[in-house]
């Protein structure tokens, strides 16, 4: 993989918790800080709360009614204890689906429970309880998380646990911590009920790329390479997170009957709203979405993904100015030589935030990293910091090559290669 000079770790931008001046760590993924259990009940797939009945249950995959998990509809709303920081959540729910929530001082019913707990966490489904749990502990206030929560009390699984999610990602388990493998499950229709709605890498239920990764690299890789900077996004719901939460509700019915309409005419993944209008998803136009004008995941993608067939300097994004944090960060070049040829890339600068005083094990570009990928695409190495020397070589074993860079940060000046394509022995 490796040709010229060796890639080398010589320490600087490692990052310690006495560092000093403004520079501040960035926050950890919820997913690895969460508990693994919560009052004798096991966290599943990392912030599912189950009861010991449906945890044996999913053991064995048996089918679990999920249809009577689903709340009553009452006029009145689904009743819950609030905290403040959960109401934009919950105001975000209540914009995009016909779910009403209202605050209730009586406890002797089913209803949600905000509380502050040791991390993010929900029950899947309604309960039949009185009053059932979801944590938004530190770290879990911001709007995409506190509606992934509330995406699970309502019945949502993580997308990646689908039934036909093999068509849309590879699960690479050597990368897996240990005994969270099973996080990583994917079950059958008797289980989870799609309704039809396609697999969406947007998802705000999607884990992200390095989810219970043991040495920092992808545990989960998307098959059309240039969704990967999609997946574990939490910013909010997601158009098919809307449309699939308004089917379970039977919001559309209900603003059907309201506005006069037998069946819903709204086409190419769109769907009837509360306004007596087709919501359409992007890449669409037309008071029906009849029009087909992008991809669903167009107006989503990073500016710096894309597929690269000719020769020339590959960067970071604002290179070499530092690069941003959160989406305009995350780039993917996915490299496609010409026939008989393989991709070199020769670096010419490497500065990323470092190593972090949270490593587990190999894992130690958690914040920001590089991963290439030379022989298989569906992962490569990691590197961070300034590990990779001015002139290091990286030459794919094939045509293709992908480089995956993420950030949580926007502290560093980033990175940039020149790529040629030489020539493949024994190739005609």
């Amino acid at each position: 993989m490796f040709n010229d000079e060796e890639a080398e770790d010589d320490g600087e931008n490692d990052v310690t918790e006495d560092d000093e001046g403004d520079m501040e760590l960035p926050p950890r993924d919820f997913m690895d800080t969460n508990p693994t259990e919560v009052k004798g009940d096991p966290i599943f797939e990392g912030d599912i709360l189950l009861t010991q009945s449906q945890w044996r249950a999913m053991r064995e995959k048996k089918g679990i009614a999920y249809e009577t998990s689903y709340w009553p509809d009452d006029s009145d709303g689904l009743p819950f204890c609030t905290l403040q920081i959960c109401s934009h959540g919950m105001d975000h729910w209540m914009e995009h689906t016909c779910i009403k929530f209202q605050e209730t001082t009586n406890i002797n019913q089913p209803h949600l429970k905000y509380i502050y707990g040791g991390g993010c966490y929900s029950y899947i489904g309604m309960l039949n309880q009185n009053g059932q749990d979801i944590s938004i502990g530190s770290g879990c206030d911001t709007l995409g998380i506190v509606a992934h929560e509330i995406g699970h009390a309502m019945g949502f699984f993580h997308e990646q646990s689908r039934p036909d999610r093999d068509d849309y990602v590879v699960i690479n388990y050597e990368n897996i911590q240990d005994n969270r493998e099973s996080n990583f499950n994917k079950y059958s229709t008797n289980i989870i009920n799609s309704h039809n709605i396609p697999y969406d890498y947007s998802s705000d239920m999607h884990y992200g790329s390095t989810g219970f990764s043991i040495n920092g690299k992808t545990t989960i890789t998307t098959k059309d390479y240039l969704a990967q900077t999609l997946i574990g996004q939490r910013d909010g719901l997601s158009h098919r997170d809307k449309h699939l939460a308004n089917i379970m509700y039977k919001c559309i019915d209900k603003w059907l009957a309201k506005c006069g309409e037998s069946q819903d005419p709204c086409q190419n993944g769109g769907y009837y709203g509360a306004g007596c209008a087709c919501v359409c998803p992007s890449g669409t136009s037309g008071s029906y979405c009849e029009t087909e004008t992008g991809s669903y995941y167009g107006a989503l993608q990073s500016s710096c993904n894309e597929k690269v067939t000719t020769e020339g300097t590959l960067t970071s994004p604002n290179h070499p100015n530092k690069y941003p944090n959160g989406p305009e960060g995350q780039c993917i070049k996915w490299i496609q030589a010409p026939e008989c040829h393989v991709p070199k890339l020769t670096f010419s600068a490497f500065e990323l935030y470092g190593k972090n005083p949270y490593c587990n094990g190999n894992s130690c570009c958690y914040f920001d990293a590089l991963e290439i990928r030379t022989d298989n695409l569906n992962y490569g190495e990691v590197f961070c910091g300034t590990s990779i020397t001015p002139g290091t070589s990286f030459t794919g074993t094939g045509r293709e090559m992908v480089l995956y860079f993420r950030t949580k940060s926007d502290y560093y000046t980033g990175w940039s290669a020149d790529l040629t394509f030489e020539k493949q022995e024994g190739c005609e």
